[in-house]
């Protein structure tokens, strides 16, 4: 009955595509063509070929190096003081030298005769035994640590004394081989010795030692003061004795001319040397007395309310001035001169961990962070202003001459440049809607909030400036840079703080460049926190979001570039600098005037009187306010 035939094995069509490896992410590998496959077999044959070559030099180098040392072991054997071969006396010591030279030729595979007068092998294997350790005393069991030590003992005045000064009979006795082992050695003959060739060399057996210890042997012969060498109970038999030979004349070892045992009279008992520990010096907190900071009460008596009048505002003038970068600390020298001029030359002291320092830090801090909070005042003050009326709308457009209104409604934005007389009648003189138009923003709305707050931070990509820091901007036209009323009302805080110097002080002839630099970071500021049209109070632990040295100050930093990593520095604080330092006496002047607009009358301190013959109604009323100037009526 024939089989039904079974169809071949068949792959199922949804697995013809399936490469589970490559879903694996195993990388998929193709054949290698015939080329690839020859230029592999070339490379392993020359790789092969390389390290038999690399074996064969290693082999030469091996041989070279083992010839080297077969020369210095022939060299040494030559000089070294191994006592000389003598040729026995009577017939057994004569066979005893013939079966251990025929016992050495036998581990050898040599063949040899044993004949009495060769005596160059015996005499080797005689040497190599007076060197080792005597074949009896390594077989015997229960040997003690005392005759150890004097079998060594004996075996090195041996050694140093040379065979000359030993007698025959001594050498016989200590290193004649045990009964059994002789009589084995004469029962052999010749033909056993030729016969060993076939015969496998015998295994070498390691030599035993004896079993002492090295604190034994120390213990054993250490001397002592007055003591000499300890008494080692022995056996008569093993007891050391008198070479029967002369002694050599010089035989003790010369005396070392200016060594002398134990201490030099007079030399100190310790080496030690106790020097005096000099005083440590005292930490920041106990030259404040223990507090945590420094307080007026550390200053010199009679020094406080003069610090607080003069001495600040004289720091703050040259913080904001051109001779200190922005964020920068007054050195010990600038503030050792203002309290020169306050109190004195030389009647203080100023030094870097003095009261003097850390007091003029906290101060300078207190002026930053108002230079910090300012432009908040400004925002809040155009959201939260009162609307004018309508009737009085257009007159108080006309007055103000196109600058900012505070109308919650409706808002009137226009930055116009501070020039000089003749450029203002060349500006009156011009023809109507020329330059960029007047942009209108509401504030009565997050949404008109979030507008005004976009355009300020529109930027420049030439320049690097923004809005903010011109006083026309639109249109392509730029006119009046770190002019505009926000960052003036900002610099009028230092101003503000520059009025409090008495007037008896001579005022510094360089410009508030810093203070100025740094007003425009505190815009910024300011107005990344109302970019949604409301005010976002940032957090007291956010360290990010404070007006510090830390955040705004200039940065060097490394980055990883092509080439490797390099510095960076970035400018944040004084990227306008170059620009502001380019200015003369008159456009500093024009600005700091522009600025004087938008000083805030200071809070009365405790202690002042107005001393006006009229109320602040009426002087309200009579002052007219100028793009230049403040005029108060007669």
């Amino acid at each position: 009955m024939s089989e039904m035939p079974r169809p071949g094995l068949q792959t199922r069509d949804k697995n013809r595509t399936t490469r589970p490896g490559v879903d694996a992410g195993v990388e998929k590998k193709y054949r290698r063509t015939q080329a690839q496959m020859k230029q592999v077999r070339a490379d392993e044959a020359a790789a092969e070929a390389q390290a038999a070559l690399d074996r064969d030099q290693a082999k030469k180098r091996l041989a070279a190096v083992e010839d080297k040392q077969h020369e210095e072991d022939v060299a040494y054997a030559k000089h070294a003081n191994h006592p000389p071969a003598r040729p026995p006396k009577n017939g057994a010591t004569a066979s005893k030298a013939a079966n251990e030279s025929a016992g050495s030729n036998k581990k050898t595979g040599v063949p040899t005769s044993k004949t009495v007068n060769d005596t160059s092998s015996s005499a080797s294997k005689t040497s190599k035994e007076r060197l080792d350790y005597p074949p009896n005393s390594s077989k015997k069991k229960g040997v003690s640590a005392s005759d150890a030590v004097d079998n060594a003992i004996e075996r090195g005045s041996k050694k140093s004394k040379g065979l000359a000064d030993i007698s025959d009979s001594e050498e016989s006795e200590a290193y004649a081989p045990a009964s059994g082992e002789e009589s084995s050695d004469e029962d052999k003959s010749d033909t056993e010795v030729i016969d060993s060739d076939e015969d496998e060399p015998p295994k070498k057996k390691k030599k035993k030692l004896l079993g002492i210890t090295r604190t034994e042997v120390i213990a054993s012969r250490t001397t002592r003061d007055e003591s000499g060498t300890p008494e080692v109970p022995v056996d008569d038999s093993k007891k050391r004795k008198a070479a029967k030979g002369k002694t050599k004349k010089n035989a003790k070892k010369p005396k070392v001319e200016g060594k002398k045992s134990g201490l030099i009279k007079g030399a100190p008992q310790s080496l030690i040397t106790i020097q005096p520990v000099p005083p440590r010096a005292p930490t920041r907190k106990e030259l404040r007395g223990g507090s945590n900071k420094w307080h007026l009460k550390h200053l010199p008596t009679g020094t406080q309310a003069q610090f607080t009048d003069e001495v600040v505002p004289l720091a703050c003038e040259l913080a904001g001035s051109q001779q200190v970068p922005p964020w920068g600390k007054l050195s010990v020298a600038q503030v050792q001169g203002i309290v020169d001029k306050v109190y004195g030359a030389n009647v203080h002291e100023v030094t870097a961990e003095s009261a003097w320092m850390g007091l003029i830090g906290y101060r300078l801090n207190d002026w930053r962070h108002g230079i910090g909070a300012r432009p908040h005042k400004f925002i809040t003050s155009l959201v939260e202003a009162p609307a004018p009326s309508s009737d009085s709308e257009d007159d108080a457009e006309e007055e103000a001459g196109g600058e900012l209104l505070a109308d919650q409604r409706d808002e009137d934005m226009e930055l116009k440049d501070v020039d000089d007389a003749a450029n203002d009648t060349a500006a009156a003189n011009a023809p109507l809607n020329t330059g960029p138009q007047p942009r209108k923003f509401r504030f009565d709305t997050p949404a008109g909030v979030a507008e005004f707050i976009a355009w300020c931070l529109e930027s420049d990509t030439k320049t690097g400036s923004s809005a903010f820091h011109w006083k026309v901007w639109g249109d392509g036209v730029k006119k009046g840079f770190f002019q505009s009323p926000i960052l003036l009302y900002t610099l009028a805080y230092h101003l503000e703080r520059l009025d409090e110097i008495p007037g008896g002080y001579e005022r510094l002839e360089s410009h508030p460049q810093s203070a100025l630099l740094m007003s425009a970071q505190a815009v910024e500021r300011e107005l990344q926190f109302w970019r949604s049209g409301e005010y976002l109070q940032p957090g007291t632990r956010d360290s990010s979001a404070f007006f510090s040295i830390d955040n705004w100050d200039d940065i060097i930093e490394m980055v990883k570039t092509p080439q490797g990593m390099k510095k960076k520095h970035t400018r944040r604080a004084t990227k306008f600098s170059s620009t502001l330092g380019d200015w003369d006496n008159t456009r500093w002047d024009a600005v700091i005037e522009a600025s004087r607009v938008y000083k805030e009358v200071p809070a009365r301190k405790r202690g002042q009187t107005i001393t006006s013959s009229r109320s602040s109604s009426e002087v309200g009323d009579d002052m007219i306010c100028d793009d230049a100037v403040i005029v108060l009526s007669d």
